[in-house]
């Protein structure tokens, strides 16, 4: 990143920050810019007086230090006059292994343009714009295309750019090589107990001194040689499927191949130290499965946590102890330990139970149902309570998201309490596959059950169409009966939970509204595994019942609910804030569930016209399966217009429009673009008042709940957005204050509409 002069003379000046991604891509994007006729800026390195700067634009307080410190990145590029900042959207990195399941970036660093342009109200008045094109890097052809698409818009000629991207393309290949080149010259030395080698993993940006705090100053202080991951990353070939991880995310699966290459090296003088900083959802992940395979090996596992506050003088004496071990104690470095978390062994067949963990009062009930004409026995585990958070917390990585310690603890508790047995029984978990880390349970579930005493209990994934990490274990339905099942259970679901919610503060009789709906999901779940059809006359019979079961119509105070789809659905992991809501007079707007998956047509569209993706030949299914869903909607939405208070339906494509002016439909991790096109719909129907759940450091709602509060605000003024962060130890007290605050907000707005 050495600022070296630019073609005199040129006009515009593209400001490029030195943060995130960019350690990464810069001789790329460099090259690029600057063949093309742009005189490209960089910012300063980083000094604490930068990150200072720029901190009080930072949107969540939570997040970790790089992101933190590319606002005053941005800052300083302003000082500097810039015509324009760049920071692209990278969602996929260089496909570095075939064998790896993806390449994704995570959502920070691919989308933090997002939470820059509206926290630092970059293209305003007064404000240069940030250009954050949507680029690849796994497909040459269709990076060449969105390079081409951005530059055209700058006046670039086609010509130029032909040019301009061929030698960006020799740029990044010529300076990754040179990397391991120089690493390769260190790793070629003599290694003993008076110079060990350390290999150094983490992320590009911890590169960055500011960020990793002189980590690999002080290694070489002490007398060992350090290289950075990408010098070994290549050395080995990884056996993924040995892994208790998944391979999806580009800098972590580097980070794994490194540490699996360390853990093949006899010498006990060749060591990993991780860096890893505070609220990386990935590594939350990852760095259990790395510590089992070096602990496997008898190599150490040093994690360094880096943030805006770490003490270097910790740090130093925690890389000194090491190197004091290798020096003096090498045998005890040597020596095997830890447990074996990976993959357990899939038997031939397939056990006589299944078991899922409990996801929502309104929906679990239908999914055993759903999977049962398909021929799958599934058994839907109690609710979680208490001890799921006791067993979830001893025996999942405490780092990693509150959803996932549920599960884990839901799954830990059924075996340990002798609810079912190990023997004969078999986990099933769905898996999304994309960039947040929920893509993580089925490799995380397995680790924890090793780590409880029941290595031997086998975890499929469900999936329409299969696992490249994991085919062997993967519960693969047909595709066609399983959607028709889904989108029944689904459309019938959501039109309970609605009359639900807005009946349940209008019942004639306590409970009533909760005997309705418990009472139409049984019978639903009946409906559902003999003839999906009779869902409809059954539907019409519930909206009579509902109607019967309404006092009066008068206005309530009403507050909608958005965020990650665990905490959105499920009572106790909200910690019933929806009931308590109801319970204090607020009538409560939830979201269908059903968007959620049908935001996939959406999202393959969206991806082709931006060069994310090819089109594929099953994407020609696409259209009669819209049709399909369009056709039976409708008629789910005909027997709800009957509902007393029912409302005005939106279409998702319409939801998604309305949340295009707000953020790119390119953001489809977590929730993705759901979340600002929820609060969009709520806004025509007139609730402004919002809250927004999330697992704390959720790395998706960093961007597309938080990131985008000032975004959202500018689209609808009257939107007051409260942010509730879950995890193990919520002070309930908190949470009812805050929430107070919102209840008195929407009786105000109510009050006041009906004056």
């Amino acid at each position: 990143m050495s600022q070296k002069a630019n073609r005199p003379g040129e006009s515009i000046r593209i400001g490029v920050p030195r943060i995130l991604g960019m350690f990464e891509t810069y001789p790329f994007w460099k090259t690029l810019l600057t063949e093309c006729g742009l005189d490209v800026v960089l910012s300063a390195p980083s000094t604490q007086a930068l990150y200072e700067k720029g901190i009080c634009s930072v949107m969540s307080d939570n997040i970790c230090f790089p992101a933190k410190i590319a606002h005053g990145h941005v800052a300083n590029l302003l000082d500097q006059d810039v015509d324009r900042i760049f920071y692209p959207h990278v969602v996929h990195n260089d496909l570095e292994d075939a064998a790896a399941v993806n390449s994704f970036n995570c959502p920070i660093v691919s989308a933090y343009g997002e939470v820059l342009r509206g926290s630092m109200k970059l293209g305003e008045q007064g404000f240069p714009p940030l250009d954050s094109p949507a680029v690849s890097f796994r497909d040459e052809s269709l990076l060449r295309k969105a390079c081409q698409h951005y530059v055209r818009g700058l006046d670039v000629p086609s010509r130029r750019f032909r040019k301009a991207f061929d030698a960006a393309l020799a740029a990044q290949s010529e300076c990754r090589e040179e990397l391991v080149r120089r690493g390769r010259t260190v790793l070629d030395r003599k290694h003993d107990n008076q110079h060990p080698l350390i290999v150094l993993a983490g992320r590009p940006y911890h590169a960055d001194p500011l960020i990793e705090h002189d980590t690999s100053k002080i290694l070489s202080e002490l007398g060992a040689d350090v290289i950075p991951a990408d010098a070994v990353s290549g050395l080995c070939k990884p056996r993924w499927s040995e892994w208790g991880a998944l391979s999806q995310w580009a800098y972590p699966n580097r980070v794994m191949k490194a540490a699996q290459w360390v853990a093949d090296q006899e010498s006990p003088y060749i060591q990993l130290v991780m860096l890893n900083s505070f609220g990386c959802g990935p590594d939350a992940f990852i760095a259990d499965a790395i510590s089992d395979v070096l602990a496997s090996s008898g190599k150490i596992f040093t994690l360094i946590k880096v943030d805006d506050v770490s003490n270097t003088g910790s740090i130093r004496l925690r890389l000194r102890s090491l190197i004091e071990t290798l020096r003096w104690s090498p045998a005890q470095a040597s020596a095997s330990n830890g447990i074996s978390a990976r993959k357990s062994s899939v038997k031939t067949e397939r056990p006589s139970t299944l078991i899922t963990p409990f996801f929502s009062e309104h929906y679990s009930p239908l999914i055993p149902s759903a999977l049962k004409p398909l021929g799958y026995d599934l058994h839907t585990l109690p609710p979680p309570d208490t001890l799921s958070v006791e067993y979830g917390l001893r025996y999942a990585n405490n780092d990693t998201c509150y959803p996932a310690i549920l599960t884990v603890g839901d799954i830990i508790k059924a075996f340990a309490l002798g609810d079912f047995d190990p023997a004969n029984t078999a986990v099933a978990m769905t898996q999304t596959g994309g960039q947040c880390r929920a893509s993580s349970y089925v490799p995380t579930i397995r680790r924890a059950l090793a780590k409880a005493g029941y290595g031997d209990v086998p975890v499929y994934a469900i999936s329409t169409k299969g696992s490249r990490a994991d085919e062997e274990s993967t519960i693969k339905l047909d595709s066609r009966r399983f959607f028709s099942q889904a989108l029944h259970g689904l459309l019938y679901a959501d039109a309970i939970a609605h009359m639900y919610h807005r009946c349940a503060v209008r019942e004639r009789h306590t409970g009533e509204a909760l005997g309705l709906r418990d009472s139409y999901l049984k019978a639903g779940a009946s409906c559902l595994e003999s003839e999906p059809g009779s869902l409809l006359p059954l539907l019409t019979e519930a909206v009579a019942a509902f109607n019967g079961a309404i006092a009066d119509e008068a206005p309530r105070p009403r507050v909608g609910v958005v965020g990650e789809i665990y905490l959105k659905y499920n009572s106790f992991s909200q910690m019933h804030i929806v009931d308590w809501l109801i319970a204090q007079g607020v009538e409560v707007a939830i979201p269908a569930l059903s968007d959620f998956f049908l935001q996939y047509f959406i999202n393959t569209k969206v991806n082709r016209s931006q060069h994310l993706a090819k089109f594929a030949l099953p994407d020609i299914l696409e259209g009669p399966f819209e049709k399909m869903i369009a056709r039976w909607n409708h008629r789910y939405e005909a027997v709800l217009a009957g509902f007393r208070l029912t409302e005005p339906t939106m279409p998702l494509s319409q939801k998604a429009a309305l949340a295009s002016e707000i953020t790119s439909l390119v953001n489809q991790y977590g929730e993705g673009w759901l979340i600002p096109a929820d609060v969009s719909y709520f806004a025509t129907l007139g609730i402004s008042n919002i809250i927004s759940v999330q697992p704390f450091g959720c790395i998706a709602n960093h961007i597309v709940a938080k990131g985008i509060e000032r975004a959202i605000k500018q689209h609808y003024p009257s939107t007051n957005m409260l942010f509730i962060d879950f995890d193990p130890g919520n002070s309930e007290v908190n949470i009812l204050n805050r929430l107070h605050y919102i209840i008195d907000a929407a009786t105000t707005q109510c009050h006041g509409a009906t004056q």
